[in-house]
C-alpha cells in the first residue's frame, strides 16, 4: 500500500541579481527610463517558469522528481549540501507547495525538519511540549497521556520548567524530537537534525524510528551519516541538483554517492603553496596497468602513487597514509618509513618526490574506501594534509572462486589464514553404517 505517491514535483525559486552597473551618465538616465518597463515586465514573470528554460533569476530546487513509499518502509535520502533534500521535505510536510507537480499523502504526518522549530524560546519545556503537540496535531488529552513518556524520552527533565531559550541546541532537539516521536502518525519525516545529538540519543532516536516501521509507520530519514543510512533503510534515494540521480538498495546508492563526490579516478591535484615547507602536489589511485582508476575490478595491487615536494630540509619527516572506511574507521595506516631501504628518514633533502606503494587488493571486501594522506614532522606536527577523505572502490566482478571476494564473509578486510589439518579420526565404518 502506497502511503507516498509523488508525481513530478518541481520547486522553482527566484532569486537576486545584481541590475547592471552603468558606465555613464547617458547610461544611468536611459536605465532610470527604462526601470518601469523592467519592473512591469518582472511582475508579470513572477508566477511564469519554462522548466525548459534556465533563468538567471531563477533556481530549481527540486526538479521532475518521483517516487511512491510503501507502509512501514524507512526511506533515506542522501546527496550533497544544496542538493534539495530539505526542500523536498517541506514540500511533503506542506510547508511549502511545488510549483508543478503532485504529492499524495495517506496518512497523518509528522516532521521534524529545524531544531527547535515551534518552540517558543520565553516557554518552559513543560509548555513547549503542549504548544509543539499542538502545532503537530496532537489534542490536549493526547499530550497529556504521553506527556510522561515524552520527557523520558528527551532526558531533559530536570530542566523541563526551565525556559527553552536557555537549552542547548542538543537539547532543543532531544526535546522536539521526542514531541515528533510520539505523535500518532503514520508518516514521519525527519531532516539531519539528529547529528545535533550525542551518540547515545542518536541511537535511542534510531532505535524509536525502527520501532515506529515495525508497527507499520512510515519514516523519511535524510541524513550524512552513511552508516545509519545503510543500517536503518530499506531503500535510499540520492538527489543531486535538485534530481534524482539513483534510487533502489542503500548500499549501492551510497556507493553511487561517494563515487559521485570524492571518486580519485583523474587524481588529485593540490595547488601549490609556498608557505608550507613540504606539502603533496598530486596522489594517484589505480591498478598496475592504469594510471588512475576509481574503482578497481581486478585481483591486481592497488598502487597509490604520490607526488610532493620539500622546500627545506627537514630531518626525520615521514608521509603518512590511513585507510579508512567511508564513516571514517581507521583499517590501518601506512608510512614512507616502514621500509627504511627507501629512504634515509634522517636527511630529507629539497627536492621534488615521486613514489608510490602498493598494497594487494585482495586485503579488501568489495565495497567503497576512503583514505587520508599528511607529511608529518619527527614531533608528530602535520605539515600539510588532505582536507577531506578521498575514496576508492574494490569491485570485483569475476566469479573465480580462487579471488573473488564474498560480501556474506563480512568485515572490512578479507584475510586468508593458513589452515593445516592436524587430526582428522574418522568413523569406524560399523559406526557410520548403523547411523547411515
Amino acid at each position: 500500500m502506497k502511503v507516498i505517491d509523488v508525481k513530478n514535483i518541481s520547486k522553482v525559486y527566484r532569486i537576486g541579481i545584481q541590475d547592471e552597473r552603468t558606465e555613464s551618465l547617458g547610461s544611468y538616465i536611459l536605465s532610470v527610463l527604462l526601470s518601469p518597463l523592467r519592473n512591469f515586465k518582472k511582475l508579470r514573470s513572477l508566477s511564469q517558469f519554462k522548466e525548459d528554460q534556465e533563468e538567471l533569476d531563477t533556481i530549481w530546487a527540486v526538479k521532475n522528481i518521483s517516487f511512491a513509499v510503501n507502509k512501514g518502509e524507512v526511506l533515506g535520502i542522501i546527496g550533497h549540501n544544496g542538493a534539495g533534500k530539505s526542500t523536498l521535505l517541506k514540500i511533503l510536510s506542506r510547508i511549502t507547495e511545488p510549483t508543478t507537480g503532485q504529492v499524495q499523502l495517506n496518512g497523518r504526518v509528522a516532521s521534524l525538519l529545524e531544531v527547535g522549530t515551534g518552540f517558543h524560546p520565553e516557554l518552559t519545556g513543560r509548555e513547549n511540549i503542549y504548544l509543539n503537540g499542538t502545532l503537530l496535531g496532537m489534542k490536549k488529552q493526547e499530550v497529556e497521556e504521553k506527556y510522561q513518556e515524552i520527557v523520558e524520552f528527551s532526558g531533559v527533565k530536570k530542566f523541563i520548567d526551565t525556559p527553552v531559550k536557555r537549552y542547548s541546541s542538543g537539547m532543543k532537539v532531544r526535546l522536539a524530537f521526542a514531541v515528533a516521536a510520539h505523535l500518532d502518525a503514520e508518516i514521519l519525516i525527519i531532516d539531519e537534525v539528529l547529528a545535533v545529538g550525542d551518540a547515545d540519543f542518536q541511537r535511542k532516536c534510531l532505535g524509536r524510528m525502527g520501532n515506529l516501521a515495525d508497527s507499520g509507520r512510515t519514516v523519511l530519514f535524510v541524513s550524512h551519516n552513511l552508516e545509519a543510512i545503510k543500517q536503518f533503510c530499506q531503500s535510499c534515494m540520492l538527489l543531486s541538483h535538485g534530481e534524482v540521480l539513483f534510487q533502489g538498495e542503500p548500499e549501492e546508492c551510497i556507493d553511487q554517492y561517494l563515487r559521485l563526490n570524492q571518486s580519485v579516478g583523474e587524481g588529485l591535484v593540490f595547488d601549490k603553496d609556498p608557505a608550507l615547507p613540504a606539502q603533496f602536489t598530486r596522489i594517484h589511485v589505480g591498478d598496475s596497468h592504469q594510471m588512475d582508476v576509481a574503482s578497481i575490478e581486478k585481483p591486481e595491487p592497488l598502487v597509490f602513487r604520490i607526488s610532493y615536494t620539500f622546500r627545506e630540509k627537514i630531518s626525520d619527516a615521514f608521509v603518512l597514509f590511513r585507510i579508512t572506511t567511508v564513516n571514517g574507521i581507521s583499517l590501518f595506516t601506512v608510512t614512507d618509513s616502514d621500509d627504511p631501504s627507501t629512504f634515509d628518514r634522517f636527511s630529507r633533502e629539497v627536492g621534488d618526490y615521486k613514489v608510490k606503494f602498493t598494497i594487494p587488493s585482495e586485503l579488501f571486501q568489495p565495497g567503497t574506501y576512503s583514505f587520508i594522506a599528511a607529511i608529518y614532522t619527527p614531533g608528530n606536527k602535520v605539515i600539510h594534509r588532505t582536507r577531506l577523505p578521498f575514496s576508492f572502490t574494490i569491485d570485483y566482478t569475476s566469479q573465480n572462486e580462487d579471488w573473488f571476494l564474498n560480501k556474506a564473509k563480512g568485515g572490512f578486510l578479507n584475510v586468508r589464514a593458513q589452515w593445516e589439518l592436524e587430526q582428522f579420526n574418522p568413523l569406524e565404518k560399523s559406526k557410520r553404517s548403523v547411523h547411515e
